[in-house]
C-alpha cells in the first residue's frame, strides 16, 4: 500500500502497552516500516480516508446489497434517488493483529477508530470460535453485516449480523490468516459534496490450528 500523507490520520503500532507511530515516506510503497518485538501480541492501527468515489446507480446498489446496506437502498428509493449516481466519501479503519510468544489483552480494547471491530479475546490465541464487538463512534452497533474471509479461500465467506449488543460469534472452520470486515454508511451533511459517508472497518489476524 502506498503512503498518502493527505489521507493518513493515524498509523501506529501498539505493543507492550505503548503506542508508537509508524514512519514512512509519502507516495512510497510500503506505507511504513516497523519492528514488532515478537514477545506478545501487537496491534497495528490505521485510520485514514476521506477519499471520494462515484458509481453508476445500478453498480452502487449492488455494492450496497453486497455489504448488507439494504437500508440505504430503501432510503434511495424513498427519496427518488434510485437512478442517481452514488456519490460516497469513505474512511478506512483497519487493524492488524500480530501474534507473539504470549497473548495480550490490549487487542481486546477499543483504540478510538470511527468504526471498529473489537475482538473479545486475543484471536491469535483461540481456535475456531471468535467473539467480536462492532463499535461506531465508540458505541455498540446492532444489526450490522460483518463477514469473514480466509486468505486461502477468498470465495468462501462467512456472513453474519451483530446482535443487540453489537456482538457476533463466528465459527471459523480453519486455521490461518483471516480478514474480518464491515461497512457502515450514513447520509452526508447538507453542505457536503457527496450524498453518503461510509466507514470501512477491518481486522486481520492469523488464527491457531489444532
Amino acid at each position: 500500500m502506498r503512503r498518502q500523507a493527505s489521507l493518513l490520520k493515524r498509523f501506529v503500532i501498539i505493543q507492550a502497552g505503548e503506542e508508537q507511530p509508524i514512519a514512512g515516506s509519502d507516495n512510497i510503497d510500503p506505507a511504513g516500516l516497523f519492528e514488532a518485538d515478537g514477545h506478545e501480541t501487537a496491534l497495528v492501527v490505521y485510520g485514514g480516508g476521506g477519499s471520494q468515489i462515484e458509481m453508476p446507480a445500478q453498480r452502487f446498489d449492488e455494492y450496497l446489497v453486497q455489504n448488507g446496506l439494504g437500508d440505504i437502498v430503501a432510503e434511495r428509493i424513498r427519496r427518488g434517488e434510485q437512478d442517481r449516481v452514488g456519490r460516497e466519501r469513505f474512511y478506512r479503519n483497519a487493524k492488524a493483529i500480530l501474534g507473539g510468544e504470549i497473548g495480550s489483552e490490549l487487542v481486546t480494547r477499543p483504540v478510538g477508530l470511527r468504526y471498529e471491530i473489537v475482538p473479545l479475546a486475543d484471536p491469535t490465541r483461540v481456535e475456531a470460535v471468535l467473539d467480536l464487538r462492532l463499535l461506531i463512534d465508540g458505541e455498540p452497533l446492532a444489526g450490522a453485516q460483518i463477514e469473514a474471509i480466509a486468505r486461502d479461500r477468498p470465495a468462501a465467506r462467512i456472513v453474519m449480523r451483530s446482535d443487540a449488543k453489537g456482538e457476533v460469534r463466528m465459527h471459523l472452520p480453519q486455521a490461518g490468516v483471516w480478514l474480518i470486515r464491515s461497512v457502515h454508511m450514513r447520509r452526508a451533511g447538507w453542505f457536503s459534496d457527496v450524498d453518503w459517508e461510509s466507514d470501512w472497518a477491518s481486522l486481520t489476524f492469523e488464527m491457531l490450528g489444532d
